[in-house]
């Protein structure tokens, strides 16, 4: 956890409509979620495309550490 203390988890969820991203405020994570094209912040959660689902479990856990991925589109 790169010394950083956090006492929300952080969640990924796949849905219809694409990758949902559900973490406390880190700097790096928003820089890099940012430069995802198509990315956006919507109230509460960062939404991304289909297509940047490992990049966005990659950024996640590069801060938080295991990051639980849940959804409808199978095991992850």
């Amino acid at each position: 956890m790169n010394g950083r203390q956090h006492t929300r988890p952080s969640r990924v969820e796949v849905s219809e409509t694409g990758v949902e991203v559900y973490a406390p405020y880190d700097r790096d994570l928003v820089e890099n979620l940012r430069a995802l094209p198509g990315a956006r912040f919507v109230p509460s959660h960062w939404a991304v495309p289909f297509e940047h689902l490992g990049d966005v479990i990659d950024f996640v856990e590069d801060v938080f550490g295991p990051t639980d991925v849940v959804g409808q589109r199978g095991p992850w």
